[in-house]
């Protein structure tokens, strides 16, 4: 009330995402008698949508005042049209390895088994990046945790293959009552658990599962926590090795019951800054032009950053490389060398 009396006559609120201040300001004044009127979101001026800049700011203000701006003063407008930029995963990402082996493993299943595709669903954290191409492994992302109670929903639901993708901090913030309805009900769905060691997408803070300072004697393991719930199915896979995980993971999706698969992987990002406190050297990859036939595998179903086109070949951006060697694994060619 301070600030809000009888002499101010216009307020705009110029807040990103949803309006909490807007319609706070609004439940304030309600029947106090002070006549303001309020300007934001409920009124056009801004959209719940994107990072505002000045300019947008800019011509929220001046319409509000009823000033007209000139034609130097108003914002530049792209006229032409950008190609869309979706979010994804970093190069060397683990969670790109684990997704590349399971879409892999499921088609494997499907051709062998004569069954219809699988049901992902996904959780939160970096890896629910997977919904999209080429790998689409989230058909279905709820909330924290609901991967491991919603397979086991459309494990009883359904006679489709189920795959439940969760990272390590949010199995243990809210996955284990999940992990243990399936097991309680013995619902045949395969339960992944990405541990890249860290809770990468909020800015790598600890979880209970790694080494942190003075918590480090505390450190969980994985397999001994989902061991004790009584999981008959467990085994832990390095996603870099793409074989030997899409081998893991088509022996889960043939068990009948809970399985439980941990893919283990440090987040690169994390891996390559203790490595440059090391002043260890990380190497990027490039494309051998006379083997590489253009042949398009590496980028509809890797897709890693770092590969972009040059003519009618493919090449890898060595600033963008993380230098996890793994598309090497993918090229049928042997195209995909370390930089010498």
């Amino acid at each position: 009330y301070k600030i809000l009396d009888q002499s101010m006559e216009k307020l705009l609120i110029v807040e990103e995402l949803e309006p909490l201040v807007e319609d706070g300001v609004r439940s304030l004044l309600y029947g106090t008698g002070i006549d303001v009127e309020i300007y934001g979101k409920h009124t056009g001026h801004f959209s719940r949508a994107y990072e505002y800049t000045p300019g947008m700011v800019k011509e929220a203000l001046a319409e509000v005042l009823g000033v007209e701006l000139s034609k130097r003063e108003r914002p530049a407008h792209q006229e032409l049209k950008m190609p869309p930029r979706p979010p994804e995963l970093c190069p060397g990402c683990s969670h790109r390895h684990s997704y590349y082996a399971a879409v892999k493993a499921a088609r494997r299943y499907a051709r062998v088994h004569k069954t219809e595709a699988p049901i992902f669903t996904s959780d939160i954290g970096c890896y629910s990046l997977g919904y999209g191409s080429p790998f689409e492994t989230a058909d279905y992302l709820l909330s924290m945790g609901s991967s491991m109670g919603t397979a086991g929903g459309f494990a009883r639901a359904t006679d489709q293959p189920v795959i439940a993708f969760i990272g390590d901090s949010t199995f243990y913030h809210s996955g284990i009552p999940g992990l243990i309805n399936n097991i309680y009900h013995g619902h045949n769905a395969t339960l992944v658990i990405l541990d890249n060691r860290v809770t990468a997408m909020t800015g790598h803070q600890p979880n209970p599962g790694m080494t942190a300072g003075q918590n480090s004697f505390n450190e969980l393991s994985l397999e001994k926590l989902v061991a004790g719930l009584g999981v008959e199915f467990l085994e832990t896979s390095d996603p870099t090795n793409l074989k030997e995980t899409e081998d893991v993971l088509y022996r889960a999706i043939s068990f009948a019951g809970p399985a439980v698969v941990i893919l283990r992987s440090p987040c690169i990002l994390m891996e390559n800054r203790e490595k440059r406190k090391r002043a260890e050297e990380i190497i990027p990859y490039t494309v051998l032009e006379d083997q590489c036939t253009g042949c398009d595998i590496c980028i509809n179903t890797f897709a890693c950053p770092a590969f972009y086109r040059k003519g009618d070949k493919i090449a890898i951006d060595a600033a963008l490389c993380a230098g996890c060697g793994v598309c090497a694994q993918v090229c049928p060619f042997g195209a995909m060398v370390e930089v010498s």
